[in-house]
């Protein structure tokens, strides 16, 4: 993991209170009560949503850990967890359509996602409409390397491709040299609430590779609206597509944090590769 340092608002820390009341009232209605594994698949990904278990979650796992099925379980054949997947989405789907129309919160599986989601429920509106905005600057070339610009739009893309992820934010597309693939997902372009900016610089260690290069990346949140700062934060580390991957769904998860629900878990971003390959 990179090595950083952060100023994340300790007085805006994660309650699982909200998430443990939402799913109580879930598990206590009739559908569930009538499906006791709909309700123990529920509870696991619910226990999944800690940061620290983030990357854990997979087809294979669910099957391990809620079917009991046995080691050599290959989700590739079996579609024992898609189909599970599927009716507890319905199963929620109902549940917010009928007795929890009012709730405050909603539990949110993302198409063909295992991560579950904690969001305010009034903020899960398929036209977008009231949902916060969030301005993705393009990420600044600190050095001023030409040929380093290839390598920020490369990264402003795939920012952009984790932040999209969240069925509650507008993410308002930023400027880059690249053509700006389709189906990014929601992004649009609006008055924003929050805007994010990231700074690249990399520097020639002098090594042979794989540890030729050292990258600090930085990165900052700010409320357009009150005008204030949310959270900073600072990554150093040796340039690999890993610790890329890395400082970017770490940037991800704490925007999600920090505008969709401040005081309530909101699980990590999928572990991954790179999206886009960028030109050598």
């Amino acid at each position: 993991m990179p090595s950083s340092t952060e100023n994340s608002g300790d007085s805006q820390a994660l309650n699982p209170s909200a998430l443990e009341q939402t799913l109580r009232r879930i598990l206590a209605t009739p559908a569930f009560l009538a499906a006791p594994l709909m309700a123990r698949l529920l509870e696991y990904l619910a226990e999944e949503t800690r940061p620290e278990a983030a990357g854990r979650l997979s087809a294979y796992q669910i099957a391990l850990s809620v079917f009991g099925q046995a080691t050599d379980f290959d989700p590739q054949t079996n579609s024992l967890v898609r189909v599970n997947m599927l009716r507890l989405r319905q199963m929620l789907e109902a549940y917010y359509a009928a007795a929890g129309t009012d709730d405050e919160w909603r539990l949110h599986l993302a198409p063909r996602s295992y991560i579950l989601r904690l969001l305010p429920n009034n903020r899960v509106a398929p036209s977008g409409e009231s949902l916060p905005s969030l301005a993705v600057l393009r990420i600044d070339n600190v050095a001023q390397d030409p040929e380093r610009n290839w390598f920020c739009d490369g990264m402003t893309l795939e920012l952009v491709h984790l932040l999209t992820g969240h069925p509650a934010i507008r993410v308002v597309v930023p400027h880059t040299n690249f053509p700006l693939p389709k189906r990014m997902g929601t992004c649009v372009k609006a008055n924003t609430d929050y805007q994010l900016g990231c700074a690249a610089r990399v520097t020639d260690k002098g090594k042979k590779p794989p540890n030729q290069y050292h990258m600090y990346f930085t990165a900052s949140l700010a409320d357009l609206n009150n005008k204030t700062t949310l959270w900073t934060k600072e990554y150093a580390g040796n340039m690999s597509i890993r610790f890329m991957r890395n400082v970017l769904e770490d940037i991800t998860w704490h925007a999600w944090t920090y505008i969709v629900a401040p005081h309530a878990p909101v699980n990590r971003p999928a572990r991954g590769k790179l999206r886009w390959k960028f030109p050598a």
